[in-house]
């Protein structure tokens, strides 16, 4: 398996926000970007495109697959779940609205 400065296991998701909704996205994100860091993700980034801010890209990055599964079993405090219940209604088409992908690093 090749190496990355990200991580051995990434997760990405792409999803839009309505432009009324950005002030108060970026608020939830902010929550959910620090339990994740508290977790101990390698890292966790945020991206929207340059010519289309609706659109965003999450990239989660894990030390592994197992190291992934491990932390999505742990408890969420309220404060948290409530960020994550927001940011479903806050993703245009809610949580169907999220395209997701894995992605391994390669060697060459």
């Amino acid at each position: 398996m090749g190496e990355s400065r990200l991580g051995t296991y990434i997760v990405q998701h792409r999803y839009r926000v309505d432009s009324g909704e950005r002030d108060r996205f970026w608020r939830v994100m902010a929550t959910l970007r620090a339990h994740q860091l508290d977790l101990g993700v390698a890292a966790f980034e945020v991206w929207q495109d340059a010519n289309e801010p609706a659109l965003i890209v999450e990239t989660v990055s894990y030390d592994s697959w197992s190291h992934c599964r491990m932390l999505e079993k742990r408890p969420v405090p309220p404060p948290v779940q409530e960020a994550i219940d927001e940011f479903g209604r806050l993703v245009v088409g809610g949580w169907d609205g999220i395209d997701s992908h894995a992605w391994d690093p390669c060697e060459f």
